[in-house]
């Protein structure tokens, strides 16, 4: 597990979407340099990278890899939830879970053929990532209506 975490590490310090180099992720992270780089590090150096400081490289960055990469090795897998949409139940995620029944189909067909080609597999990942999307946004708006609703009756 060590080395995909250290690998999507150093590929986070070296491009990340917020485009900040190391040295400003260090200092947002209130980190040396050296710390930062040793988390990317093949040799132990005894500076391991907490949960903490990897959620806080994903919050700064704006880069989630180190976390999917925890996610995977612990049998899980990383959804970032979509921005905004409040607690609006709209067309388009209303869209996405109907679709899955037609994603299961292909799927169930892709098997059933007993070959499933790189194309097949791309497709089939990509349909099924949209709706872990779409399901895990509908189970936040059902968690903050429910939050809502219990702070209403205090």
């Amino acid at each position: 597990m060590l080395e995909p975490l250290r690998l999507a590490i150093n590929d986070v310090l070296d491009k990340n979407p917020a485009q900040l180099s190391a040295k400003e992720v260090a200092a947002a992270l209130g980190k040396a340099l050296s710390t930062i780089y040793s988390w990317g590090e093949t040799s132990d150096t005894g500076r391991d990278i907490t949960v903490a400081d990897l959620v806080r490289l994903t919050i700064i960055t704006k880069d989630a890899r180190p976390l999917a990469v925890l996610c995977a090795a612990a049998g899980g897998t990383f959804l970032a939830l979509p921005k905004g949409g409040g607690e609006t139940v709209d067309a388009a995620l209303v869209a996405v879970i109907k679709n899955f029944g037609a994603t299961a189909e292909e799927v169930a067909k892709d098997l059933a053929d007993g070959v499933i080609t790189r194309a097949e597999l791309s497709r089939i990942r990509a349909d099924i990532h949209q709706t872990q999307l779409a399901l895990a946004h509908l189970m936040s708006i059902a968690e903050a209506r429910h939050k809502r609703d219990e702070g209403r009756k205090s």
